[in-house]
């Protein structure tokens, strides 16, 4: 794996300019505050272990892809898996709860939790753009136990369509729905569908937000990424604002709030070695600089960026990694979904973001493709300059979800 080596650079500005360019708080663009998603006690259990598996999923993956940069949703993962679990059998519904970092909730608290979640997200926020969509495809001839297919509907709100893998315009059909449930970020989520898919599991995430504080396009300007290998010029834009900050010798921590702030960017820089740093990160250590950040006046320097990212076969050895196995083999026990033997052959994830001077696009599609198994069963003033390798996440506010993290190292 690459070393990184970081350096920090501070941006100096005379106090008067401080002042003169600190912007207020807003309300939302109606006029209303974001009102925190109430969740009980088990709920936020559940969220919290999804959150946990969060940073698990980005360690394996980068651990996987060999460093740089990376932008998954971890959402996306973990909703695809439940969907798994609740069709799931024995050792391989263990195994599955167990990857996700679910083990000792029941899948009913698990589907209670993403029930609210699904209907929740969307409405918290009018001001952003925020579309969440399950779907299934079920191959032809291929039936669904009742209780499954319920839940899938009840708890995912996941639409159905039974569909002939082999057929040329199944491909177009996926792959549309795909792109409209991400408003066109993930164009093509497939370039090709094998005639012995049974079933797709599909989840499409998109998120639209503009900042409350809007990065003047005039100070955008070019500047120096420090990487593990020496350095590259990107653009990078300028701030002054009140914002939630913290700063000590080892990390600098900034959130950065969208529409009427029920959804933010939290962006976590270390001061010494990434990828020591990212092998200690936890959800733990997360809420510790939650507790440490400060509403306060914050410089920032931020990078102007666009990525996107395809797992391709990273998430099977990952997941594997996590302890989820059997599903991905003969061993696979999915008797509480079908009637047919199916196990997982492929698990892939496509992702794109985009931040700029007005606020952030991302979105994600994640699949689980099943075929037929043939074998059987601080201080007053921050200055925070993110010229060097960092993890950044964007979340909702009240209940601390996290729908997108990735790593900025290059």
């Amino acid at each position: 794996m690459k070393k990184t080596y970081l350096s920090r650079m501070l941006l100096l500005v005379p106090f008067f300019f401080l002042l003169a360019g600190c912007q207020e708080m807003p309300e939302g663009d109606d006029g209303v505050t974001a009102k925190p998603i109430v969740l009980t006690k088990s709920q936020q259990t559940v969220l919290n272990k999804g959150n946990d598996f969060s940073f698990n999923l980005l360690k394996e993956t980068y651990r996987e892809n060999l460093g740089g940069n990376l932008f998954l949703s971890p959402m996306g993962v973990t909703i695809v898996s439940s969907m798994l679990a609740n069709g799931a059998n024995g050792p391989t519904y263990d195994e599955i709860v167990a990857a996700i970092g679910m083990k000792g909730s029941s899948l009913d608290q698990i589907n209670e939790c993403y029930a609210t979640m699904v209907d929740a997200l969307v409405k918290v926020d009018s001001s952003v753009g925020l579309s969440l969509a399950n779907s299934i495809w079920l191959g032809n001839g291929l039936s669904l136990r009742k209780k499954f297919s319920n839940n899938m509907a009840k708890v995912f709100d996941a639409e159905s369509f039974t569909v002939d893998f082999g057929a040329s315009g199944t491909l177009d059909q996926v792959n549309a729905w795909c792109s409209k449930k991400t408003s066109g970020l993930i164009p093509k989520m497939f370039e090709q569908l094998s005639a012995q898919v049974r079933m797709l599991l599909i989840n499409a995430l998109y998120f639209k937000g503009d900042w409350v504080y809007t990065f003047p396009e005039a100070d955008t300007k070019e500047d120096v990424f420090v990487t593990s290998t020496g350095s590259v010029r990107m653009p990078f834009m300028h701030l002054t604002a009140e914002l939630e900050g913290y700063q000590d010798e080892t990390v600098s921590v900034v959130k950065m709030p969208y529409g009427n702030g029920a959804f933010m960017m939290e962006a976590v820089a270390p001061s010494g070695d990434f990828d020591a740093f990212l092998s200690g990160l936890s959800l733990e250590k997360l809420q510790q600089w939650d507790r440490a950040a400060k509403k306060t006046t914050v410089i920032l320097s931020f990078p102007k960026f666009t990525a996107e990212f395809d797992t391709e076969e990273m998430l099977v050895p990952v997941l594997n990694r996590l302890g989820m196995v059997r599903a991905f083999g003969s061993m696979a026990d999915f008797s509480n979904m079908t009637d047919e033997s199916l196990y997982v052959d492929k698990f892939r994830q496509k992702t794109y973001v985009s931040v700029d001077e007005k606020g952030t696009k991302a979105a994600a599609v994640t699949v689980a493709e099943m075929r037929k198994n043939v074998g059987g069963p601080s201080q007053d003033v921050l200055t925070l300059n993110f010229n060097r390798p960092f993890v950044y996440l964007i979340r909702e506010t009240s209940t601390g979800a996290i729908l997108f993290i990735g790593t900025k190292v290059k």
